[in-house]
């Protein structure tokens, strides 16, 4: 949640706008690696097989009372990860004027760095099928 006054006292707005994108781009960097991780997660559940009863692991997963739904890690992830960073900038906006004007000010820096984000993770993935088959190599 929001802590303390978060209203920049006069004549720090600059170096808090600057603090702010800073954090952004930091928090947008751990959701790349995490995305990231989900995908790798589900190639590797849909490659490796039980050694017992020999089926895929995401096809036990989706056995195991998941559904289909189980196995689209990666999308369970995104899904997730996107509501939670809504519902947060929902939040802190509304209890900090500063913080929504900062990013209604400077929407086209956020988008920027949002499209930057999903473009690299675009990059990382592509050419790799999640559920295993697909080119691309290791990864």
């Amino acid at each position: 949640g929001l802590r303390g006054n978060l209203t920049p006292p006069p004549g720090a707005t600059a170096a808090w706008r600057a603090a702010l994108w800073t954090r952004v781009d930091a928090l947008l960097e751990r959701l790349y690696r995490a995305a990231v991780q989900a995908w790798h997660l589900q190639r590797v559940l849909a490659k490796k097989r039980d050694p017992v009863s020999h089926r895929r692991l995401i096809d036990a997963l989706a056995a195991d009372g998941g559904g289909v739904d189980a196995c689209r890690v990666f999308a369970r992830f995104w899904a997730a990860a996107a509501e939670e960073l809504r519902r947060r900038l929902s939040v802190a906006s509304d209890g900090s004027p500063f913080l929504r004007n900062a990013l209604v000010d400077e929407y086209p820096k956020l988008r920027g760095l949002l499209f930057t984000t999903l473009a690299r993770l675009q990059r990382s993935t592509e050419g790799r099928s999640a559920d295993g088959g697909g080119g691309g190599g290791g990864g």
